[in-house]
């Protein structure tokens, strides 16, 4: 099974460095080519002038975009793609700056959730299947609308949805991946941009037997996640089709327009560095 091990942040003498190799100790063969790490400071205005404004450029030019972040547990996932309280996370200030520079944009929102088989559409509340080589799932309910204000407010709504069937379902938040899926309308044709969230490898020592089962799949599919990456790193042909996490990112992934945050916790500084990289030119 896959583990992050409680490693150090790189040095700042590596962080001058693109494409550095990070190996992380404990690891089980996998090596992590980055190209930026932000700063701890206005981090979130760090990563978007860093991936950000590269996914909008590829947006505007009608291409099909996936950021998503993974990492250890309580290392910023979830804050760097949706923020925290008021502070606003990359799919917040992205969504906002594609409004500030494209006049009468129209876009559409869905949100689901994956324990890496069952996907629920969270604003429909019934259990859909992932769509087959698609970027959109037209099976999810979807919103549209034409300013930010309401799409954070989808946001917020989405996560307290979730939040709750985690509590009906005696489960943590941290144990469930989770997706926003915006579909743009650019020169008349449909362009999907979402964003991922994704659960950290669960300690299995911490379940209970009922929930032994939920924690294997949450881990299965972080690790089957690490095995794509790691064959497309390679040049080799991924397996997509082992669960419900990597069959939605196949798509994207197959794109080459995908950006990562790898949130990696350094304990002893209380920080959370984002490693920034681009999946693939």
């Amino acid at each position: 099974m896959f583990k992050i091990a409680q490693s150090s942040p790189p040095t700042s003498q590596q962080m001058n460095f693109h494409q550095q190799q990070i190996n992380f100790q404990d690891s089980v063969d996998f090596h992590y080519n980055y190209h930026n790490i932000a700063s701890v400071q206005e981090q979130q205005q760090n990563i978007l002038n860093t991936i950000g404004n590269d996914c909008i450029q590829n947006i505007q030019a009608g291409k099909h975009c996936c950021l998503l972040a993974f990492g250890q547990c309580a290392s910023g996932k979830t804050t760097n793609i949706v923020g925290v309280n008021n502070n606003h996370g990359q799919s917040q200030l992205i969504v906002e700056r594609l409004f500030q520079i494209i006049p009468n944009l129209k876009i559409s929102v869905s949100t689901f959730q994956t324990d890496g088989q069952a996907v629920l559409d969270i604003l429909n509340n019934k259990l859909v299947k992932p769509q087959s080589n698609s970027f959109i799932n037209t099976k999810l309910k979807q919103v549209d609308l034409n300013n930010h204000q309401v799409y954070c407010q989808i946001i917020q709504q989405s996560l307290k949805v979730r939040n709750s069937n985690c509590v009906q379902m005696n489960a943590r938040a941290s144990t469930i991946h989770f997706f926003i899926q915006v579909i743009i309308e650019i020169n008349q044709q449909a362009v999907s941009l979402l964003f991922a969230d994704l659960a950290p490898v669960c300690k299995l020592d911490y379940a209970n037997k009922e929930k032994i089962k939920e924690y294997v799949k949450i881990n299965q599919s972080i690790t089957d996640l690490i095995q794509c990456l790691s064959n497309i790193g390679m040049n080799k042909k991924p397996h997509y089709r082992t669960n419900s996490l990597t069959h939605i990112l196949q798509p994207y992934f197959e794109s080459g327009n995908n950006y990562i945050i790898y949130c990696l916790s350094d304990n002893e500084k209380d920080k959370n560095l984002p490693i920034l990289s681009k999946l693939k030119e």
